[in-house]
């Protein structure tokens, strides 16, 4: 069996363990699909039947065949209803379930896979892939095993009852599955082509909406439009191309197979004039005779939207088979205490280099050491590009690429679980990002499991309470999408407030108050104050007044730590690094 073919079946066999909790729906599906496929392979012979009892003058076969006709087509219509209702319910079902597990996977993946991924597409592989396998499971699977059944229901009567005729129809049936068979892989092949270009067309329009207020301040709608079209051009060529192979494969079935059928209405037509067959039976044998070039052209059709299928299901089983962050894990010696670091340190980076995996000719960290103690805020100042968000980063583990060692609590973090170790942190980041939901949601998001006094004591902490008793919704006033609807200092005090909620051990402070004017300044310092209280931190700060208020300042430059101490050690000293990079840009005010 060909790798492809073993695809396929690896595939549908990942497909159908979705389908498993719902086996007896599915089963009585299939019974009702195979019930009304063979109803159907009786109406030619009961048509041929009236035919020969007109012919012979038998009024009462007439009107006998004519009813079981129309009881079997009532009872046909009985179940067909049941098939389509059974195959809905298990499509809906197992496949919200499917579509479920990917978002659930995409959520739990590391960093590198989102920095070399682009949004719109797995955004795509979430709506048009999944909808296409809805498709699939409810008209085109149930339709390709109908046609299936039809066909060789019809050849096997054909065979059976008249096999001289049937001659005429076996010369051509062998070519024609070859033809579908070999376009088919195209089709396929090119599908993918298709999904995957569709899913670049979809990332532009999620990327520039994102981005819609840099869009409209730099004039780059036209620009926008432009882009989007061009890219849509691609997916109308590819397509189209698509379409010629589906068209070919249409177009030579349609020829051979009903060419066929003309042969047989010629040479039936003989034989009837020779006494060898009846008008009726030439009726009914032609009536199969369309059942199987309907039904193998028709195959074609869902042989072709089968393989877009498996096209789509590789992409979403590709996401499923990544290892996500919760299995990234190094060995269990890694679970023991660290003997030879401090108690009392919490936090210890011990000559860590790392690059992003992107960029891996770049090192961001190079020969990295430092350590927070208990109850100990400290600050990591530099310019930008250093490496201080960096730091942030490799603390709540997005990346495990690095060589070193990262301690927290005396314990190698890549030995730790990783969503337990996060659980213990707190970040306040520069770009604060808020969900589009209310302005409670967005502090409760800090922990879901808090009381609603809870979440207003953070909020007053966090100075939330000033600015939402303004609001005419109060904390249920929506903050739009990103938090478009609050200004940079408004959606900081939320995130402070969200941090405060979540009572984490471990702060990470980055550039919380980059940014902002000197009244949202003031304010937001008040809440960090609060948030601070009492708690180990680590501050990555541009700004003088939390550099002050810091125990020990670690100065960065491209990636290394070229200087250490306290606010008043480094200022006090013109030749540092510290007072120099600051003294140019004005920031620093002399004790």
């Amino acid at each position: 069996m060909s790798r492809s073919k073993k695809g396929d079946i690896r595939h549908f066999r990942e497909l159908f363990r979705y389908i498993a909790p719902y086996k007896f729906y599915f089963a009585f599906g299939l019974i009702c699909l195979v019930v009304t496929s063979l109803l159907s392979l009786c109406f030619p012979w009961l048509l041929g039947e009236i035919v020969n009892s007109g012919k012979m003058r038998n009024e009462d076969g007439v009107y006998r065949y004519t009813y079981y006709l129309l009881g079997i087509l009532l009872v046909q219509a009985f179940f067909s209803y049941f098939r389509v209702y059974t195959f809905s319910v298990v499509s809906e079902r197992s496949l919200n379930k499917l579509k479920e597990d990917a978002y659930q996977k995409i959520l739990k993946l590391p960093m590198s896979f989102f920095d070399r991924s682009r949004i719109g597409a797995l955004s795509s592989r979430l709506s048009s892939d999944i909808t296409l396998l809805k498709e699939t499971f409810t008209t085109t699977l149930a339709e390709f095993l109908r046609q299936f059944i039809v066909i060789f229901g019809s050849l096997i009567i054909l065979i059976a009852t008249l096999p001289e005729l049937m001659l005429f129809m076996m010369i051509v049936f062998p070519p024609i599955v070859f033809f579908a068979v070999y376009l088919g892989k195209k089709i396929k092949h090119r599908s993918k082509q298709v999904q995957r270009i569709e899913a670049q067309s979809g990332s532009i329009v999620e990327e520039a909406l994102t981005s819609i207020f840099n869009v409209k301040a730099f004039n780059y709608e036209e620009f926008e439009s432009i882009r989007y079209a061009s890219e849509l051009q691609k997916v109308i060529k590819a397509s189209l191309s698509v379409a010629r192979l589906r068209a070919v494969l249409v177009s030579i079935i349609v020829f051979g197979l009903f060419g066929s059928v003309v042969a047989v209405i010629c040479k039936g037509s003989l034989m009837i004039s020779e006494g060898d067959i009846l008008a009726g039976d030439l009726t009914a044998f032609i009536m199969y005779s369309i059942f199987i070039g309907a039904g193998v052209a028709g195959l074609a059709d869902f042989y072709s939207k089968l393989q877009r299928s498996l096209g789509a299901s590789d992409h979403i089983l590709k996401i499923l088979s990544k290892e996500d962050e919760g299995s990234l894990r190094t060995s269990m010696k890694d679970h023991q205490i660290c003997k030879d670091v401090d108690p009392n340190i919490v936090l210890s980076f011990d000559s860590v280099n790392f690059s992003y995996p992107q960029r891996s000719d770049h090192p961001v960290l190079k020969d990295f050491s430092f350590e927070v103690k208990r109850d100990q805020k400290v600050a990591l100042v530099g310019q930008n590009g250093s490496g201080k968000s960096t730091v942030a980063r490799l603390i709540l583990r997005m990346y495990d690429t690095y060589t070193g060692n990262i301690t927290f609590n005396r314990k190698d973090i890549r030995g730790q679980e990783i969503y337990t170790l996060r659980k213990k942190m707190a970040i306040v980041p520069q770009d604060t990002l808020l969900f589009g939901f209310t302005i409670y949601e967005n502090i409760a998001f800090g922990n879901p499991r808090a009381t609603k006094s809870e979440v207003l004591d953070a909020a007053s902490k966090a100075n939330v309470m000033e600015f939402v008793k303004e609001l005419p919704h109060g904390f249920d006033t929506y903050v739009g999408e990103r938090g478009t609807q609050l200004s940079g200092g408004q959606k900081q005090r939320v995130a402070i407030a969200r941090a405060i909620l979540k009572q984490s051990e471990f702060l990470i402070l980055d550039e919380a108050m980059a940014s902002l004017d000197a009244s949202s300044e003031h304010k937001i310092q008040s809440a960090l104050n609060q948030l601070l209280e009492n708690k180990t931190a680590l501050i990555i700060t541009h700004n003088i007044e939390s550099m002050k208020m810091v125990d020990h300042i670690c100065h960065i430059q491209a990636g290394k730590i070229v200087e250490q101490g306290t606010y008043d050690a480094l200022i006090s000293n013109p030749n540092s690094a510290f007072y120099k990079t600051y003294a140019e840009h004005k920031t620093i005010v002399q004790p």
